[in-house]
């Protein structure tokens, strides 16, 4: 075998082994036993229990992490886990709302669910199964993110779902994601 034979065979054996591989940094389509389902990673700035961004309001009952995309720009994203020991993790986002303040700011937040299943804290179901069944935790991130610079200094406005949220993702790592919030689903 000629050495022009080995490197062409070993540049595709890289290409498989690239192509076959789970994750990505921004954006991953993972293939489950049930088929692709959209993730993205994130990088974690505070664990569920701890302070939110230094503020002295009590702790964010959820992990704090931000994605970037390849702009360098940031996108604020809560997830609905047991406190996550590494840097970074896998999610899916789940919902979408915006925190305003007096000033007119509008942050957006993605709410997210951890792709690992053990740090899972809630089974997977539909967003409006959520908003049905588990009200009172939007409740919590409402009341949380309305006082945490101050009593009603904030608001919290615009509750999407996953749809909606899978989509700003998209948009905001600037990727063509073709599968759907009920793909996500599929992943118990």
């Amino acid at each position: 075998m000629s050495i022009k034979s080995v490197l062409l065979l070993s540049f595709i054996v890289l290409i498989t082994i690239i192509v076959g591989c789970k994750k990505s940094v921004d954006g991953i389509s993972v293939s489950g036993k049930s088929g692709p389902h959209f993730g993205a990673k994130v990088i974690l700035l505070s664990k569920s229990g701890e302070l939110f961004e230094n503020n002295a309001f009590l702790p964010l009952p959820l992990n704090h992490a931000i994605m970037l995309n390849g702009a360098g720009d940031t996108l604020d994203v809560l997830i609905m886990a047991k406190p996550i020991e590494d840097d970074s993790t896998y999610v899916f986002p789940y919902g979408y709302f915006e925190v305003r303040d007096n000033d007119k700011m509008v942050r957006p937040f993605v709410f997210a669910l951890p792709e690992d299943k053990a740090q899972m804290i809630m089974p997977r179901e539909g967003f409006q199964e959520f908003m049905l069944n588990r009200y009172p935790i939007k409740q919590i991130i409402d009341t949380w993110f309305s006082n945490y610079k101050g009593q009603s200094n904030t608001r919290v406005q615009n509750w999407k779902e996953t749809y909606f949220a899978e989509d700003f993702v998209k948009n905001f790592l600037k990727m063509d994601i073709t599968n759907t919030a009920v793909d996500t689903m599929d992943v118990n």
